[in-house]
C-alpha cells in the first residue's frame, strides 16, 4: 500500500439472522468484540464474524455461482480489497476489524464463470474478519485501510 489512505464509504448493511435465510437491510448495528455483528448468525464463527464487499465486485458481474449466493454483511464503494491480507486492519466509523480471510472457493462444477477460468471479482475482493474493537457502523461510515502487516506490499 502506498503512504495515500485509500477511504471507502459503507453504502448498506445486511443481517443474517439464520444461516440461508434473506438478509435484512439496517441503517447500523452495533458491532461487538468477540461477538461480531448484533442480529447476525455468522457471530458463531469467530473467525468469520463479519464479510465485506465493495459493491463495484458485484456491478457488471452477474454470472458467477458464488457471487449469486454470497452473503455480505457490509457492502462498500470506493475502497479495493484485491490487495488486503488476512492480518491487516480495516476501520468502519469506530469499529476495527483484523482481516481473517479474504479468498473465496471456487466451484469450477457449479459455477460458469469458474469452470472457464474467467474472473470473478468475488474471489479478489471478499472480506471476511473478526472485530478487534467494538463500536456501531452506520451507512456512510467511512472504511480504510489501517495496517499491511508484513505482506510485502
Amino acid at each position: 500500500m502506498s503512504g495515500d489512505k485509500a477511504l471507502g464509504k459503507v453504502l448498506a448493511i445486511l443481517l443474517y439472522r439464520e444461516k440461508g435465510m434473506p438478509g435484512k437491510s439496517v441503517k447500523s448495528v452495533l458491532a461487538e468484540e468477540t461477538w461480531g455483528l448484533e442480529g447476525d448468525w455468522h457471530k458463531e464463527n469467530k473467525e468469520r464474524q463479519i464479510t465485506i464487499l465493495p459493491r463495484e465486485a458485484r456491478q457488471g458481474n452477474q454470472e458467477g455461482f458464488c457471487l449469486k449466493k454470497f452473503k455480505e454483511n457490509i457492502q462498500t464503494t470506493g475502497i479495493d480489497f484485491s490487495q488486503i491480507c488476512p492480518g491487516d486492519q480495516i476501520r468502519i466509523g469506530e469499529t476495527v476489524i483484523q482481516v481473517t480471510g479474504t479468498l473465496k472457493k471456487c466451484y469450477p462444477e457449479i459455477c460458469s464463470l469458474a469452470a472457464r477460468k474467467e474472473h470473478c471479482s468475488l474471489k479478489e475482493q471478499c472480506v471476511f474478519g473478526m472485530i478487534l474493537r467494538s463500536g456501531r457502523i452506520c451507512i456512510g461510515d467511512e472504511v480504510e485501510i489501517l495496517e499491511d502487516r508484513g505482506s510485502g506490499r
